[in-house]
């Protein structure tokens, strides 16, 4: 039993031993409806954006460190942080001290932007060449937030399994190690689908270029 105060709860249940992860306590889930506490339409939960950047490509990273090193030069921003602090430390902090905070604050989240987008040529969206493998991917992304909340469904997972025309046998409760198998599955249809793609992106791109060839020799051979 659970005993709460001014707040109704949806559904609580008990957990499988070690999940989510080793302990000697069964975890507790208690859900509770989000419209409620916040008296309002709750935005769906949603992966942040990938980043351009990965700690991976040694070069860009180190693009990145000598991009942001020259800005922060340039701009003297080490030294304002340290006079900020000063004024801080001291207790002479003003409005005026908090405006330059302000200013340094933004100064420094468009250098790094900048240098992300400076020193990586990576895209944050990749180019989806077929429907077939777009739909894959969703799929993926299924099935990783069904195994997140333990084989469960909720409102978001159902739009988006609706969206996907998943069969309703899927669009129900089941284990978690049953949702690993079916992602295992959507991973192997999105790879399969992921080399179709590249052939006929391979294909599009030669017959593009032997169009362009073509259409250069046509006009060296008419003087246009």
């Amino acid at each position: 039993r659970v005993a709460v105060y001014g707040i109704p709860i949806e559904r609580v249940t008990l957990l499988r031993a070690h999940l989510p992860t080793k302990s000697d306590h069964l975890g507790i889930v208690v859900d509770l409806d989000l419209r409620y506490l916040f008296t309002n339409a709750c935005s769906p939960l949603v992966s942040p954006l990938p980043r351009k950047l990965t700690s991976g490509n040694s070069q860009s990273v180190q693009k990145y460190v000598e991009f942001v090193r020259k800005q922060f030069t340039e701009h003297r921003a080490v030294e304002r942080c340290k006079r900020l602090r000063e004024a801080c430390e001291n207790d002479m902090f003003t409005e005026h001290h908090r405006e330059q905070l302000f200013s340094l604050d933004r100064q420094v989240t468009e250098i790094l932007i900048g240098a992300e987008n400076q020193c990586s040529t990576r895209k944050p969206h990749r180019n989806l060449w077929s429907p077939a493998l777009q739909k894959a991917g969703k799929e993926i992304g299924y099935w990783k937030q069904r195994v997140s909340i333990n084989g469960q469904l909720d409102a978001g997972t159902r739009d988006l399994g609706t969206e996907l025309n998943l069969p309703s046998m899927v669009q129900q409760p089941m284990t978690v190690s049953l949702c690993h198998f079916y992602l295992s599955i959507a991973w192997k249809t999105y790879k399969g689908n992921s080399k179709a793609s590249k052939r006929i992106s391979r294909k599009i791109c030669k017959r593009e270029g032997e169009r362009t060839s073509s259409e250069r020799q046509r006009r060296c051979r008419t003087g246009n």
